[in-house]
């Protein structure tokens, strides 16, 4: 006999879920997350979305610690470095030469300690983990079809979120405020003044003003640490309950089968695969008694016969 989608059976709630859901009815918002559709074969290529979730809570915990020590200020008082005692405090990049900006001697108190330099380097290694994953990510979904019906919003807030990763990447290149960030964001910032009609007012907008300064290190650090982590959370938590309302898009899909176990069809959309309607287009409809076998459905099924 063919298994069929059927809802999850209601769970007894004891300790802290019984006092949160007798308060704050927290339970079917816990239910909503953890119950939804699931893929029958899982491909490694279908994690990639929980592990740039993953990567984005590590580079917003160290973010916020290398905060507590960063300063985003690009002037300084002029300070000459006459002994090597003072160069060593990091006051100057050498003996016989004048301090650099206070954001320049942040980083350089940040990476002079063991912690310091290992939270540094995990935001900056975590940047480009991040944007190979969502990148990776969106090329999954784009060529296992995960962009269309019914998934095209849960698309499109995917995209977003490849354009706020791309904004942390480009805003946080400039906040070290050495040369190689000054001119790489320079080149960043007049490749968008090429652009017809806005591409002027865009740049001076990013900037500030016409010239790189520093208010220009001022905004992207805003930009960095207040703009982008808000928008960021808020689409993460869009595409999250998207992707629980319309269900997971696996990469090998579900395999629908008939009543002798051969398999009839596969279908690489899971809400469809769990719950097929018959005029949905673009289909051929099952045979009478066929179902559809998924994750969920094919533990409880094995749980029924075990338990007969």
């Amino acid at each position: 006999m063919s298994a069929t989608h059927q809802p999850a059976p209601e769970r007894r709630r004891s300790g802290i879920d019984a006092w949160l859901d007798e308060r704050l009815h927290t339970g079917k918002a816990f239910d909503f997350v953890l119950n939804h559709p699931v893929p029958l074969h899982v491909h490694p290529l279908d994690y990639l979305g929980e592990v740039t979730l993953f990567v984005f809570i590590s580079q917003f915990v160290t973010g916020m610690l290398l905060a507590m020590q960063y300063h985003p200020v690009a002037e300084t008082r002029y300070f000459y470095c006459g002994t090597a005692a003072l160069a060593a405090k990091h006051y100057c990049p050498a003996v016989g030469t004048v301090a650099p900006s206070e954001a320049w001697q942040s980083i350089q108190v940040i990476m002079s300690s063991t912690f310091g330099s290992l939270i540094r380097s995990m935001h900056f290694w975590g940047n480009y983990f991040m944007v190979v994953l969502v990148v990776m990510h969106m090329l999954r979904n784009f060529f296992t079809g995960a962009y269309k019906y019914p998934r095209e919003l849960t698309w499109l807030s995917g995209v977003l979120l490849l354009a706020m990763t791309l904004g942390f990447a480009f805003t946080g290149y400039l906040l070290p405020w050495d040369q190689k960030a000054y001119w790489a964001t320079q080149v960043g910032i007049q490749i968008a003044d090429t652009i017809p009609i806005i591409g002027t007012p865009l740049a001076d907008l990013i900037r500030g003003g016409p010239l790189l300064t520093g208010a220009t290190l001022g905004r992207f650090f805003a930009i960095h640490m207040l703009l982008l982590p808000a928008l960021t959370a808020g689409l993460i938590g869009l595409h999250v309950l998207l992707v629980n309302i319309q269900g997971l898009s696996a990469a090998d899909g579900l395999v629908v089968l008939e009543e002798g176990g051969a398999p009839l069809q596969q279908i690489p959309n899971v809400p469809e695969a769990a719950i097929p309607p018959p005029e949905r287009p673009g289909r051929r409809v099952p045979a009478a008694g066929s179902g559809t076998i998924s994750a969920s459905a094919a533990q409880r099924g094995a749980d029924d016969r075990g338990g007969a």
